[in-house]
């Protein structure tokens, strides 16, 4: 899948870019989000579940920070993440993001709903990282494969979210048809979070 991200990536023209700060914040923001995305298959590659489970949060936080930036955000809200004084926390941010004419209610926060919780224990040495690490033999690694899909299929969305995302900035609309058509494999994602919030009009 980020084979097919950075293909598509790579090349891309925003002409926005140069001069616009809402859109360079925006684009820099989902370009963590597609290395964190790419750091979660690496870390998975080399075994190292914890890292990789903890990464999940600051994938989803890079990718919503972007939206709200670019579609939320007051001019003075730009200004101040400029200087790195972001006033909003992240609840805010999808509030503001799900206000009427922007994205649906509960696209994203129904998603923070559901994972925020662990998401926080793994990425703050919560339980859900020290529980799997206390074993019958002693300290180890006892992570659930169902654990470890979970991060890989979150890998997956939020990266073709941010491709979807460049390709609104580039106005790129014919590669937004198959960020949605692998958005809706089952291989790629669960179709409860197959939603691209990315393509929404705000």
């Amino acid at each position: 899948m980020l084979l097919w991200v950075h293909a598509n990536l790579d090349g891309l023209k925003i002409s926005k870019l140069p001069d616009d700060k809402r859109t360079q914040l925006a684009s820099a923001c989902w370009h963590v989000a597609v290395e964190h995305a790419q750091a979660i298959v690496v870390l998975v590659h080399e075994r190292l579940y914890g890292s990789a489970l903890t990464m999940i949060r600051p994938l989803f936080e890079a990718f919503v920070r972007g939206l709200w930036l670019l579609h939320a955000a007051s001019d003075d809200e730009v200004d101040r993440a400029g200087r790195d004084q972001f006033q909003r926390d992240f609840g805010k941010m999808i509030a503001e993001l799900e206000k009427p004419g922007r994205l649906p209610v509960g696209m994203l926060s129904g998603l923070k709903g559901r994972t925020w919780s662990r998401l926080c224990s793994f990425t703050h040495t919560g339980y859900q990282q020290i529980g799997a690490r206390l074993t019958t033999e002693g300290l180890g690694y006892d992570y659930q494969d169902s654990e470890i899909l979970e991060a890989l299929r979150w890998a997956d969305m939020i990266a073709l979210w941010s491709v979807a995302a460049f390709a609104n900035l580039a106005d790129n609309q014919p590669l937004v048809r198959p960020v949605l058509e692998r958005l809706r494999s089952p291989a790629s994602v669960d179709e409860a979070d197959s939603a691209d919030p990315s393509t929404q009009k705000p």
